[in-house]
């Protein structure tokens, strides 16, 4: 097992990962003064049926545990649904004390937090990521949104869970292609922390297997590093967590560009990687071999999307000037520096932008 502190003040949360460290729940709910709260669990109706009775028997000291299902998608995180949970919670509250649980992946866990952060000004939720990407990137921080058709995760907040328990024994459940695109997050934190790389390409051949030692190792390094980060910049408005968006500008353009229907997160995160990485060499900033073991990384563990049906690059494009890194108009890029490094570029020509996402498609 490890345990991580996220030291950010009052806002203050441990991170938990290891095999069978659900079971604890109850007990770390009664240290939080949660065991007098109705929990109010968000899923959907995949992980319902995996774990929906397994959880039901972790809540010792509550009464009851009621469950609200969204969509298995990014569809989930729509106006429509956010408005749907919040009603439902109102039937549910009735002047008693709930807290919220995120039983699920990124997209129950971004909407989950949201709807605790606006709900009453805020209430308590606590974090149980079932996915592999939620357990190394966005079940961590306290960045909560749902998405507007111009973009993703439009309109959000910054607020913190009470606590992560990331239970390793939820990924044996995965599929092998939710199992790489959480890699593609783990990648994206091997390239701002060089050690995690050089053990990601040292292993590259075995790395897949959940149950392999070195999941845990790796999913630990991931916490540790966006909880230094986060520790440094919660807000976001000191161009130091921004090292994080890696890969995410023209990531979450693809997956807009591509509907959300047949890419996922990480593939778009994948192809957002090789895209930055070769913007950062076309500009003299990222070395060739560099770009290289990039590049050879994502591909030999097939983190990249299956789709085949043509994008136009101008479709891409046209999402980007709607990400939120952008200020007074102008464009800003994190591209990566070297191995262990990143860089913020601003006003990039548009035309090394096309050429490299263009570059980045050849490798589908």
């Amino acid at each position: 097992m490890a345990k991580i502190n996220v030291n950010l003040g009052l806002c203050s949360y441990d991170i938990i990962i290891g095999e069978n460290v659900i079971s604890s729940l109850s007990n770390r709910l009664e240290k939080l003064h949660l065991s007098k709260y109705q929990p109010v669990v968000v899923t959907n109706e995949v992980i319902y049926k995996l774990y929906g009775n397994f959880l039901k028997k972790q809540f010792k000291s509550h009464s009851q545990l009621s469950f609200i299902k969204v969509p298995d998608s990014e569809k989930a995180k729509s106006w429509q649904v956010l408005f749907n949970v919040l009603k439902t919670i109102v039937s549910f509250d009735k002047g008693k004390n709930i807290f919220l649980v995120a039983l699920g992946g990124g997209v129950v866990g971004d909407l989950t937090g949201f709807v605790a952060a606006i709900y009453k000004r805020g209430i308590p939720y606590i974090q149980l990521p079932t996915t592999l990407l939620a357990q190394v990137d966005s079940g961590i921080g306290g960045k909560v949104a749902v998405d507007l058709s111009w973009g993703k995760n439009l309109i959000g907040a910054f607020y913190q869970p009470k606590i992560v328990i990331s239970e390793i024994g939820f990924l044996n459940t995965l599929p092998t292609r939710e199992i790489r695109n959480g890699f593609s997050e783990i990648i994206k934190c091997g390239i701002i922390d060089g050690e995690l790389f050089s053990l990601l390409e040292a292993n590259r051949s075995s790395i897949l297997d959940v149950s392999s030692p070195k999941m845990l190792k790796i999913i630990k390094k991931c916490a540790q590093l966006k909880a230094a980060i986060v520790e440094k910049d919660e807000f976001d408005s000191k161009d130091i967590r921004i090292a994080l968006n890696l890969g995410h500008t023209i990531g979450h353009a693809m997956e807009s560009a591509f509907k959300y229907a047949m890419i996922t997160h990480g593939e778009g995160i994948a192809l957002g990687l090789i895209a930055e990485s070769i913007i950062s060499n076309k500009i003299g900033i990222l070395s060739r071999k560099n770009l290289d073991r990039i590049i050879s990384l994502i591909v030999d563990l097939k983190c990249l999307p299956i789709v085949r049906k043509t994008i136009k690059i101008a479709d891409i494009v046209s999402y980007l000037p709607y990400d939120k890194k952008n200020k007074f108009g102008q464009s800003r890029l994190v591209v990566p520096s070297k191995i262990g490094g990143v860089k913020i570029v601003t006003g990039l020509d548009e035309k090394i932008i096309e050429s490299s996402i263009k570059d980045a498609l050849e490798y589908l």
